[in-house]
């Protein structure tokens, strides 16, 4: 199948959307507050594929941190209501524009990072499909 559009900028256009819905900060480029008290998440986008010869499947893997914290708790439930709002985002209008469909979250589940030890990190895996770009 020959797509008539390009894939939109997933990432930014999540991140912004989730910003909004969430409450705290979403960025498509990791946050440099990621050791501060309020949760932070990163959008990273693992796969795209074309669906229709208009409209991308975007796999997003997002990382919720909450620092501050010793435990898993607020940043599982920082995740849970990413996902919450990832799973809903077809019925919803959003700053970015996007008429996202069919959005599924496959898991959302505690990811420490070697990076950021002693900040607790959890992982939302999900995708979304989007209208691409005219090309």
């Amino acid at each position: 199948m020959q797509s008539l559009t390009a894939p939109i900028d997933a990432e930014a256009a999540l991140a912004r959307d989730l910003t909004a819905l969430c409450g705290f900060e979403v960025a498509a480029n990791p946050s440099a507050g990621i050791g501060g008290s309020s949760p932070v998440a990163h959008v990273v986008q693992v796969g795209c594929a074309p669906v229709t010869a208009v409209s991308w499947e975007h796999d997003l893997s997002i990382d919720v941190y909450a620092g501050g914290y010793p435990d898993y708790g607020p940043a599982m439930n920082a995740a849970r209501r990413l996902a919450g709002m990832v799973a809903t985002l077809h019925g919803r209008a959003v700053p970015s524009g996007t008429a996202w469909k069919s959005p599924t979250v496959m898991s959302v589940y505690p990811n420490p990072d070697p990076n950021h030890a002693g900040v607790p990190r959890v992982t939302v895996a999900c995708n979304a499909a989007a209208r691409g770009e005219d090309i």
